[in-house]
C-alpha cells in the first residue's frame, strides 16, 4: 500500500482510440495511441509515438534515434493537416521512453496544440 500513495491517482476511459488520463497535475492529459511526431536531433527529424500529451509536455517513445546528450530538441507535429512546432526539453528518460517539457512555442501553435487537447479530452 505504500507505493498506492506514492503514485498519482488516475482516472482512465477510452473513446477512438484516445485514452483521456487525468491526475494530481494541474494540466488535463491524453494518452494516444499511433499517433507520432518529429523530434529533431543535431537538424535531422527522428519519428517519436506520442503516449501522453498534455498542454505544457508530452511523454513519447523513441523509435530508432541516435544517443544523444542534448536536453532541448524542436517538435513537429502535424494535427489534422496543420503542422505544429514546438521546443522541448527533455524532463526524464527510461529506455525507449521520454518525457519532454514544452518550453517555447508559438503562440498560435500553442493555441492550435491546446484545442486539439481540448478536443480529444471533450472525446
Amino acid at each position: 500500500m505504500l507505493f498506492a500513495r506514492l503514485l498519482p491517482r488516475v482516472h482512465t476511459s477510452a473513446h477512438n482510440g484516445v485514452i483521456m488520463k487525468s491526475d494530481r497535475r494541474g494540466d488535463g492529459r491524453a494518452r494516444f495511441a499511433g499517433v507520432f511526431a518529429n523530434k529533431y536531433i543535431d537538424g535531422i527529424p527522428h519519428v517519436v509515438e506520442l503516449l501522453d500529451v498534455s498542454a505544457s509536455g508530452l511523454q513519447v517513445r523513441r523509435i530508432l534515434e541516435p544517443e544523444s546528450t542534448s536536453m532541448t530538441y524542436p517538435l513537429e507535429l502535424s494535427l489534422g493537416g496543420v503542422t505544429l512546432w514546438a521546443w522541448t526539453r527533455r524532463v526524464w528518460r527510461r529506455g525507449n521512453r521520454e518525457a519532454l517539457r514544452i518550453v517555447s512555442a508559438d503562440t498560435v501553435d500553442r493555441a492550435r496544440f491546446r484545442k486539439f487537447l481540448r478536443g480529444a479530452m471533450a472525446v
